[in-house]
């Protein structure tokens, strides 16, 4: 098995965390900003991203696969003043998410009621699932390299590597 040498490993590593270091910066512009014009209070701000990177971790990079360094993302989320939320600031949920519920988190923290329709859809509001005690699987699949599947709940994951059955 090829494996990058520790100084390209550590290379990729410095400008990763200089990019991440880069959006909290901007981040930080954007939130002084909305304080500045009196908005920060009755903004509702999300921050997340679609998958991690590998960083050279199992000697690999990108989002290659549901390892927890490339499954794992920053969910953020700031609620208005004005809304009338079951969580206290500063709440922590250690449950699986994903980022099909964002939709109905939005629908619930706007204070919108949802039809059937939306209730329909895979996603599941997050004042729901932290408010219950309710365990959740999720699945995902990638399909590269004839296929990864994966099953995750609070406590455990399951990993299947289709093309040699692993």
């Amino acid at each position: 098995l090829d494996r990058l040498d520790d100084g390209v490993v550590a290379a990729a590593r410095k400008h990763y965390y200089a990019m991440i270091t880069h959006i909290d910066y901007a981040l930080g512009r954007l939130f002084g900003e909305l304080k500045s014009q009196g908005l920060w209070d009755d903004t509702i701000v999300i921050f997340t991203s679609d998958h991690g990177e590998m960083l050279g971790d199992h000697g690999l990079f990108h989002k290659s696969c549901f390892y927890e360094p490339s499954a794992r993302v920053p969910l953020i989320v700031k609620a208005a003043r004005s809304a009338e939320l079951p969580l206290r600031a500063g709440s922590v949920c250690d449950r699986p998410v994903m980022l099909a519920d964002l939709y109905p988190t939005f629908m619930d923290m706007a204070g919108c009621g949802r039809g059937a329709e939306e209730a329909a859809r895979d996603g599941r509001s997050l004042l729901e699932t932290m408010g219950t005690g309710e365990s959740r699987v999720l699945y995902g699949h990638i399909n590269d390299h004839g296929g990864m599947y994966m099953a995750t709940d609070e406590a455990w994951k399951y990993l299947y590597f289709a093309q040699d059955g692993r």
